[in-house]
């Protein structure tokens, strides 16, 4: 128990009340017939006391327990048990196991976390892992909540702990792990400069002997995928191959998976389109086999570009409607966006502006509900998409509206090739408008020397999603 003294008051005993015995005070009330307001008004404490008491895994006076427990006619002493301390084996083994839980049921996940840090607290043993665990675990958390600010401050604390207890924290991997999250979210929101830093600083922290091996394909493979949106496709290639010698061994099969892709679209954008064509067919069999749906889509969608890229437009629609069967599979909804897209914009090609126009429902539908989980690429090409669609239909302000947002996230992302097409698309149509703007669109363009080709740039680059550490 620990003994509690603030300044001018007397000595305070505190206890843990776990959730077996917050139960047990919870059921003794409701069997006895007593609501928490009766409870409180007889014991002088408020209901929020109560409430908490009967919910366990937090500290309390042990006066308060005591008053409850004995108005409840419960034996505190004969039911009080001291947390036990555990070594620090069995501590990693549990925070593995919560940390397993977290992808299947992330908010049980967090309440048992709770629970163990706060018997650590109680006892006086904040142990450093339990800290650098937590701040990794919360982050986990709240990345699968969509909150990627609350996400970044819980992994920026991890690094923290992490990097001042250095010696005894680093064979965990979890600094390593952290800035990999750090790197994975940076990456997402196209700051390309933060996101690498934070890869090398993952690499430079790896620990070759310690927990969590597959750490290092992951900063490998997410330094990779960066430096491919850099557009410095040699030395991205050049990791990716030596991370291809052992691809059959030492990775989850997602990293693997991501790997495939990763080269697949590499090799589109050195125009090594032949080549990328077995590698795609050969990582969807692993998909396949794997059952690992959004795999399949991604790399789908890489062959439907390729296909595209080569000219033979029927065979590229017809992997990218087979992606778009996926849909109800894929746990990575913002995918769904780019699916549309793929489609419109072939049909755009083929100046099939009927099923073009039937792709606009979805599509809006897509970017409403997946608008703010959507990382900023992908987001932006669908709109430029639904403002090119308008375009070609003749509606013209329509066009615009979606084209300015689009344009507002391309400047925010530092998305330039999107950019490009854009301008000349809003150029278009302030000559059809004749509005006073033209002028300023083509300043923008002649500034940016553009010229659009029908097949140039990266109107159909597809991204990968690096996986979850």
């Amino acid at each position: 128990m620990l003994i509690e003294k603030k300044k001018g008051s007397k000595v305070r005993e505190k206890v843990f009340v776990s959730k077996k015995l917050g139960n047990l005070i919870r059921t003794t009330r409701e069997n006895r017939k007593w609501t928490q307001e009766q409870c409180a008004e007889e014991v002088n404490l408020s209901q929020a006391t109560i409430s908490r008491l009967e919910l366990g895994a937090d500290d309390f006076n042990k006066e308060i327990v005591v008053s409850v427990c004995t108005f409840l006619e419960i034996d505190f002493e004969k039911i009080y048990e001291e947390p036990q301390l555990i070594n620090t084996n069995f501590i990693i083994e549990e925070l593995g196991m919560i940390e397993a839980e977290m992808q299947e049921d992330p908010k049980t996940a967090v309440e048992r976390f709770r629970e163990l840090e706060q018997i650590y607290k109680h006892t006086g043993e904040v142990l450093l892992i339990v800290q650098l665990y937590g701040s990794y675990l919360r982050g986990k958390f709240y990345n699968s909540k969509g909150d990627q600010r609350e996400a970044i401050k819980q992994f920026e604390l991890a690094v923290h702990i992490g990097e001042s207890y250095l010696l005894s924290l680093n064979q965990t991997n979890l600094l390593a792990a952290s800035y990999y999250e750090l790197s994975r979210t940076m990456n997402k929101q196209n700051q390309l400069q933060k996101a690498i830093s934070y890869a090398n600083q993952g690499i430079k922290f790896f620990d070759q002997d310690g927990d969590r091996s597959y750490v290092y394909y992951l900063l490998h493979i997410i330094k990779a995928s960066i430096l491919e949106k850099m557009s410095e496709y040699g030395q991205a290639l050049s990791i990716v191959e030596k991370l291809w010698q052992e691809r059959s061994y030492q990775m989850f099969s997602d990293c693997r998976l991501n790997l495939y892709q990763l080269k697949v679209e590499l090799y589109i954008r050195i125009r090594r389109y032949p080549e990328a064509i077995p590698i795609a067919l050969e990582g969807l069999q692993f998909a396949r086999l794997e059952n690992n749906p959004d795999r399949k889509f991604e790399l789908m969608s890489s062959l439907g570009e390729v296909h595209t890229r080569l000219g033979s437009l029927s065979t590229g629609q017809k992997y990218y409607e087979l992606a778009q069967k996926l849909e109800g599979k894929i746990a990575n909804k913002t995918l769904i966006i780019t699916s549309y897209t793929n489609l419109g914009e072939i049909y755009l090609q083929r100046n099939d502006l009927d099923n073009a126009k039937k792709t606009l429902e979805p599509l809006l539908k897509s970017i409403e509900r997946m608008g703010e989980e959507s990382e900023g690429y992908r987001l932006c090409k669908a709109l430029v998409l639904v403002g090119e669609i308008y375009y070609q239909l003749n509606k013209y302000k329509k066009a615009k509206v979606y084209l300015e947002s689009a344009l507002e996230l391309a400047n925010e992302y530092g998305i330039d090739e999107i950019k490009q097409s854009i301008i000349v698309l809003c150029v278009g149509i302030c000559k059809c408008l004749k509005l006073t703007e033209l002028d300023q669109y083509i300043g923008i363009l002649l500034e940016m020397r553009y010229n659009r080709t029908s097949m140039g740039g990266d109107e159909y680059m597809f991204h990968n999603d690096p996986p979850e550490s």
